[in-house]
């Protein structure tokens, strides 16, 4: 069984690398436009036109197939943790009854259904990606753009109405700006016609994938568990709407008979409606289930517990709110904060000051009715779930005074500043040095969540990633394991910083002359232990410092000062 927090956030990366495809091709194409508004006689910009529409074509080509081959890598991560979760969830009730839990590496079905659902997802991600476009008006109906056809619809539509003497350029280039805005970057079914947000088919697409998975992970336990039932997850703020078992916080947290045979519990089809899109595990449910089994299992809520699962409603501005539909208002702002960053990015790119500082007004006053509504709800703010660049914080305040201004506070306070020094050198890494933009977001997610000092600075953490690559990496440790790599987490634990986010005090950097006499010299090797996401580690003990290392992919896990004796 996978947590609703989990059903969250593993979608995550994937979710980034669709925002970073939206906002690569809108910049693209309004870039273009902007460059065709330019010109001056029609004859020059029908002839630019056709340059730059088959630049804008070839460039998105190549955007898609980078997301496409970074994508492949994050679904098979994603998939097996999801899998390692699930089991790790029950593992309690097999040592209750003197059992071994399952483990993924010991069975060979559980392996091939994670295969198998991680290849169905992959494939339904480069449907996705391959038919990618705009929802746009044409004569007086709704149709479909595909994305390499973007420039040279959005240029047709600005000649059309400028040669008709409605508008001049600049509001034509406008509003051709605002449609594509608008619609955002989607995906269609091409049988039925139905679009949907790239991000969201997505997430739709891995929540499916995922539960799909976990539910055959919990056949096979209830199988040598020899058990009929399961219980059903819950959390705050389910759907309370509707009737049958489309409300789903009358369902939830409860024990339920899988075959439907039981005369103690419920069938598990007919109330919670188990494989209906309404239902459990349905479309944009979080709900899960795994095995119970009767006089060992203890229920994860008690119906007291249910019962008052939810805080009582609240009033904002005259409305009453449960926390469902607090829930619901939050997804709803973020919908509109996503389109109103859409247009900054857009307008940006288009030289559209005008419209650029009016989408940033509206981007801050829902910005800040979204943090008041939160608070007084008690819910959780997720900027993320309104994020449209790829690396959020820049997205995230882009807007509030401008690119280069917002990136020249931000930069200083990860200490990015001194080695990536404005925005366009972060652009040219971001789209031409996939590498090195993977690093940066290491460093930058280090600091922003306090493990990494921003004193450190990014061109120390580079120049000292890039020698542990090259003095440690493909040499063998004294335990006999051969380094193989390092872990965003080594580098963290090699840098320090001056508060620990955990316990609040100084973690001190571990230099890699010490890291070399643990890994080659170390004065013991400890044994092998495996973690509770069943990965195994060893620890070397050096005169200063302990290095773990993955046995079994030979990874630097982390690293530790040893104290003085």
């Amino acid at each position: 069984m996978l947590t609703p927090d989990l059903y969250s956030e593993l979608p995550g990366p994937l979710e980034e690398l669709a925002q970073d495809l939206e906002e690569y091709i809108l910049r693209d194409v309004c870039r273009r436009l902007r460059l065709a508004g330019e010109m001056t006689g029609t004859a020059e910009i029908q002839m630019i036109a056709l340059i730059e529409q088959g630049k804008s074509a070839d460039e998105i080509q190549t955007a898609l197939k980078r997301m496409l081959d970074l994508s492949g890598a994050e679904i098979s991560e994603m998939f097996e943790i999801a899998a390692r979760e699930s089991l790790r969830f029950d593992a309690g009730v097999y040592k209750k009854l003197g059992r071994e839990p399952t483990k993924l590496e010991d069975n060979d079905y559980l392996q091939a259904t994670v295969r198998a659902q991680a290849s169905a997802t992959q494939a339904a991600f480069r449907n996705m990606a391959h038919s990618v476009g705009f929802a746009v008006h044409s004569n007086g109906r709704r149709m479909f753009l595909p994305a390499a056809r973007a420039l040279q619809y959005s240029l047709d539509k600005v000649q059309t109405q400028v040669l008709s003497g409605g508008v001049d350029y600049n509001t034509a280039i406008r509003n051709a700006v605002r449609e594509l805005t608008a619609s955002g970057l989607r995906t269609v079914e091409y049988a039925s016609g139905r679009t949907d947000q790239l991000d969201v088919a997505i997430r739709r697409a891995t929540v499916t994938g995922m539960s799909q998975l976990t539910g055959e992970i919990v056949k096979e336990q209830m199988r040598e568990l020899d058990t009929d039932l399961v219980e059903v997850s819950a959390h705050g703020g389910a759907r309370d709407t509707g009737s049958g078992f489309e409300n789903h916080k009358q369902w939830q947290g409860k024990v339920y008979s899988m075959s439907g045979n039981s005369k103690k519990y419920p069938p598990l089809k007919a109330k919670t409606g188990y494989g209906n899109v309404a239902g459990l595990k349905g479309a944009n449910c979080r709900h899960d289930f795994h095995p119970f089994v009767e006089g060992v299992s203890q229920r994860q809520w008690t119906d007291d517990e249910l019962a008052n699962i939810d805080p009582p409603p609240f009033t904002y501005e005259g409305k009453t709110y449960t926390k469902y539909e607090a829930t619901q208002q939050l997804r709803r702002l973020e919908t509109a904060m996503r389109k109103a960053k859409r247009e900054c990015i857009a307008f940006d790119a288009s030289g559209d000051e005008e419209a650029h500082t009016a989408a940033a007004v509206r981007l801050r006053r829902l910005q800040e009715y979204y943090k008041d509504f939160s608070k007084v709800a008690g819910l959780r703010r997720q900027p993320e779930r309104a994020q449209v660049m790829g690396f959020g914080a820049d997205s995230w305040m882009m807007a509030r005074t401008g690119a280069e201004e917002y990136y020249s506070g931000w930069s200083k306070d990860i200490g990015l500043n001194n080695s990536v020094k404005n925005l366009a050198k972060y652009y040219d890494i971001k789209y031409n040095n996939p590498p090195e933009y993977e690093l940066l977001k290491r460093y930058a997610r280090g600091v922003e969540a306090g493990w990494i000092s921003p004193n450190a600075d990014f061109g120390n953490y580079k120049a000292q990633y890039s020698r542990i690559q090259t003095e440690f990496v493909g040499k063998t440790a004294i335990s006999g394991t051969k380094i193989e790599g390092q872990s965003e987490h080594f580098m963290q634990r090699v840098l320090g910083t001056m508060v620990d986010p955990q316990k609040g005090a100084v973690r001190s950097g571990v230099t890699l002359e010490d890291i070399a006499d643990a890994l080659f010299n170390a004065q013991r090797i400890g044994q092998a232990v495996t973690r509770s996401d069943g990965r195994r580690s060893v620890k070397l003990y050096g005169a200063r410092c302990v290095v773990s290392i993955n046995p079994d992919t030979g990874e630097l896990i982390q690293t530790n000062p040893r104290k003085e004796r």
